[in-house]
């Protein structure tokens, strides 16, 4: 079974998806990325105040679903550029080992506040769930996230959708666009006959 997933790092809610999803046996999960934050410098941006305040509280309440028992999220104080985030994890995906990679990232994010940005931190991140950071670079492909950024753009434009993340069923090209828990992620499997 396939589904594409649209989302950014930087979305608590999906994080949460990833966690649902990887409960899912024999998924194809295809990431597609769409930034939150294209505008934040390579080196980060601190949350103002009131952002930060908002973000956190957010944060604390998602954090008591049964799905985040095992993180411990740490107050947010940065939001950081994603570009070269989303390039590792489309050679994660290539490499056939996206999810792990994708949940590393989050943890180095929610819980220790890291910078994902950067290749200091996402070098040992792909290390630490067996990929070889050297090996990732070489499947850069500009042209490539171009196009998976392209095609997250019009399945949000087509469908009028507002939030993320979002996803897409294959081969029915059935939408969903919300984060789900895993008893509903399972309905709807099931009644979309997977």
């Amino acid at each position: 079974m396939k589904l594409s997933l649209i989302f950014d790092f930087m979305c608590p809610f999906c994080f949460k998806q990833h966690l649902v999803l990887k409960e899912i046996p024999d998924l194809d999960l295809e990431p597609l990325p769409r930034f939150l934050k294209a505008e934040v410098p390579m080196e980060g941006l601190e949350m103002d105040p009131e952002t930060k305040q908002k973000v956190n509280a957010a944060q604390k309440e998602l954090g008591k679903g049964p799905l985040f028992q095992d993180v411990h999220f740490t107050e947010r104080t940065h939001f950081y550029n994603t570009y070269l985030t989303h390039q590792m994890a489309q050679a994660a995906y290539k490499m056939g080992a996206y999810l792990p990679f994708a949940l590393a990232v989050y943890r180095a994010y929610f819980e220790e506040n890291k910078n994902i940005g950067q290749m200091e931190v996402l070098g040992p991140l792909a290390e630490s769930v067996g990929l070889d950071p050297k090996a990732m670079e070489d499947l850069f492909d500009g042209d490539f996230l171009r196009e998976k950024l392209w095609t997250s753009f019009s399945i949000f434009k087509d469908h009028d959708l507002k939030t993320m993340p979002a996803m897409v069923l294959h081969p029915s090209e059935k939408i969903i666009d919300h984060s789900t828990s895993l008893e509903e992620m399972k309905e709807i499997l099931k009644a979309n006959d997977y």
